[in-house]
């Protein structure tokens, strides 16, 4: 509709007399700039006309407007005012904006379960961001009654109307371990649906189900095809995976160049698993030459997100002055970090670096209370140097009979100061307290293997 031309001044004729469908029409020109230079300001003066002529999509549309600025000042206020007009006369659209600001406080008072009510209303009136968001919040609880089936119900509605991410998500609900075989005939369904419309995390998890044969016939070639595209679309978990298969030759063939290539892509998307087997790659030199201080730059970045093997590898090359120059205090700093994420050989490390006193004065209780972690957790040394400290009283109590167990269940692992120590402290135990020392290695044994570290 051009400007001047008949149908447009009865347009204009038409919005003056006060007809609100006109002035609708009229306003939606300047919003689009159709045929007329853009003015977010002569539409937001339409559509007001319009709105308090209780023209619906004008009230939902004024909403949007008032809640960035668009072509009047910017209030929450009054976009939650004119959202609420429309909500009211059942616009599914104004009524999923009102819930965001009733989430999020914009221009009402914060309320998750007025939030609900209103989200409620959008998703009846089908409006799948609505459904797709109902049953998120049915699955957590979120402003309403936790409601599993209910959360399928929705999710489902969601995936129905074609939204990718709701297929996801139903696809991924399939695929509990103790699903039955057409749930998850089910799951590759959605996951099919949601990865043709190019949802990289739908077609990662479809190549694995391609792979495992979970829901479908086993097809590897499809299951590369999937996770190929996956990487491709950006999934940081598939480009792992995809250069992790090139580094073993695993169904595609091996090729060290590819490996880098991939996980480096993973890495730069911050994936601290990536970036650990990276710093792999460049110490060794596998499809790149090797560099250790590129390692050491990727090992940090892995620790820093809290990575223990990639805290402690950061540790040994500081400790070691590898790629970075040596630095016992720093090296111990780590070693910690790890030790206290539960990494057996780093609270060894910890252990004996407390020993000989890494950040300050030695501290032989410390270095007995890493050991003692470590030992739980069926770490053979630390039990060695658990059992010397109890036969000599040195960080801890001395206590002969605590020793021999610790010297004992490091020499099951054949551990040469174990052995030895079994053996010197053996000797300066009576018959009873022997036995006793016998009866709780054989039990503390059986904790350890059971992982009863308490």
């Amino acid at each position: 509709m051009l400007p001047g031309s008949e149908e447009y001044q009865d347009l204009e004729y038409r919005a003056r007399g006060g007809d609100p469908d006109a002035q609708w029409a009229l306003g939606q020109i300047y919003f689009t700039g159709s045929n007329v230079p853009e003015n977010m300001a002569r539409a937001a003066r339409w559509f007001q006309k319009a709105a308090r002529r209780g023209h619906v999509e004008a009230q939902s549309h004024l909403a949007h407007m008032y809640s960035h600025g668009d072509g009047v000042q910017l209030s929450h206020r009054k976009s939650a005012w004119w959202a609420r007009r429309a909500a009211k006369s059942n616009h599914a659209g104004a009524q999923y904006f009102l819930a965001q600001s009733y989430r999020m406080g914009w221009g009402v008072p914060c309320n998750i379960k007025k939030s609900a009510k209103w989200l409620e209303l959008a998703a009846t009136n089908g409006l799948v961001e609505a459904q797709h968001d109902l049953a998120i919040s049915y699955y957590t609880g979120d402003g309403v009654p936790q409601d599993h089936d209910k959360s399928i119900f929705w999710m489902r509605m969601a995936a129905e109307q074609g939204n990718a991410e709701s297929q996801y998500k139903l696809g991924i609900r399939f695929l509990r371990e103790d699903a039955a075989e057409e749930e998850y005939q089910e799951a590759v369904l959605w996951l099919g649906r949601a990865a043709e419309q190019g949802l990289a995390a739908a077609q990662a998890w479809l190549s694995l189900c391609y792979m495992t044969g979970t829901g479908l016939e086993s097809d590897e070639e499809e299951a590369v095809r999937w996770l190929m595209r996956a990487a491709r679309g950006g999934d940081v978990i598939a480009q792992h995976r995809l250069g992790t298969m090139y580094h073993t030759g695993t169904v595609v063939e091996e090729s060290a160049e590819q490996a880098v290539y991939w996980i480096e892509q993973a890495a730069k998307q911050g994936s601290a698993e990536a970036q650990y087997d990276l710093a792999y790659m460049y110490h060794h030199g596998l499809g790149v030459p090797a560099d250790d201080i590129t390692t050491v730059v990727l090992l940090r970045r892995a620790a820093e997100q809290s990575m223990p093997h990639a805290q402690y590898r950061l540790a040994e090359f500081y400790h070691e002055g590898v790629g970075v120059a040596r630095n016992i205090a720093e090296a111990g700093k780590w070693y910690v970090k790890a030790a206290l994420l539960g990494h057996e050989e780093a609270q060894f490390k910890a252990g004996d670096l407390s020993y000989i006193g890494f950040d300050g004065p030695a501290d032989a209780e410390k270095a007995a209370w890493w050991y003692s972690q470590a030992a739980w957790r069926g770490h053979t040394e630390s039990q060695a140097r658990l059992g010397f400290l109890y036969s000599i009283g040195h960080g801890v109590e001395e206590d002969k009979v605590e020793a021999y167990i610790w010297y004992a269940l490091a020499a099951t692992h054949d551990n040469e100061e174990g052995r030895e120590g079994k053996a010197r402290v053996e000797e300066k135990l009576r018959p009873l307290e022997l036995a006793y020392a016998k009866a709780q290695e054989k039990t503390r044994s059986g904790q350890i293997a059971k992982g009863d570290i308490d």
